[in-house]
This record gives C-alpha cells, structure tokens and sequence, in this order.
C-alpha cells in the first residue's frame, strides 16, 4: 500500500536524521510514534508501538497509542472499501478501549459491508446503547430493518 510505504519511509527518515545529529539521547520509539500519529502517520506508529509493546508489554502510554493507531487504521481501512482489514484493527482498537462509539459504528459498517447483517444490526444496536443519539447507526437500523421486512435480506 502506498500508505504503508510512505509512513515506513517516514520512519527511516526519522531514524536517519536522528542517527545523523549526534545526540546522545535520540528521541524514543513512543514519541516519533506519537509523532506520527499526530502527523497522521498510522502505519508506521503502528508498527514501532507493537514493537515497544513487546519489550515493555506493561506500559500505559504504549497501549493507548496503539489504541488510536488501531483505531485510525480501522477507520481508514472502512473509508478505502477493506471491511476485513477494518474489522481486525476495530477489534484490536476496542480490546484496548472498548466502548469507542465511532469504532463500534465502523464495525458494524464494517459488517454489513461484508453481508453479515446479524452481526452488522448488533452492532448497530452496541452503538446505540453507548450513544442513544447516533444518528447514522438508527438510519442503518432503520433501513436494515426495512429490507428485512421486505423479505430482501
């Protein structure tokens, strides 16, 4: 994916000019991590969090970001037309922080794009207990339930 490529090339840049300063103290995984989340640079914050997150699998900071990479990446992967890929990183994002409404929403998007409407009304349903106003999960409900009254699902 270009994406990935960019974000990868992001990275070694970083290194790069980090190795190329002379520092003694160049800048943590977690904070060019941040850095790239900020830069909205998901791929590649991505992959040095779950780096990190192996040498220090208990550290708080690591596994929000990687929660927001996750999350960022699940919403991404959805808008790109991915549903599989959507759901994963959904999934991954909502173990670390569950109850995220806009990624319960993209799930159950991510769902009903794959012809799992069981599943996608449910999650429609989960949004919904976690904002009762969230308009775009009623209007799917909504329609959902219409074909299905119709006999077309």
């Amino acid at each position: 994916m270009i994406t990935r490529r960019l974000a990868c090339s992001t990275l070694v840049l970083l290194t790069l000019t980090t190795a190329g300063t002379g520092h003694a103290n160049p800048p943590s995984d977690v904070s060019v991590a941040r850095q790239m989340l900020e830069d909205n640079e998901p791929w590649g914050a991505k992959d040095l969090l779950e780096r990190e997150q192996l040498r220090n699998p208990g550290n708080a900071t690591v596994r929000e970001l990687l929660g927001r990479a996750y999350a960022e990446l699940a919403r991404r992967l959805h808008a790109e037309g991915q549903p599989t890929e959507a759901l994963s990183f959904a999934a991954k994002a909502l173990e670390i922080k569950p109850g995220q409404v806009d990624l319960l929403y993209v799930r159950a998007r991510a769902h009903e794009d794959l012809k799992a409407l069981d599943e996608a009304i449910e999650g429609y349903r989960e949004t919904l207990r976690g904002e009762a106003g969230y308009r775009d999960s009623a209007d799917r409900l909504v329609y959902l339930y219409k074909l299905r009254g119709r006999g077309l699902l």
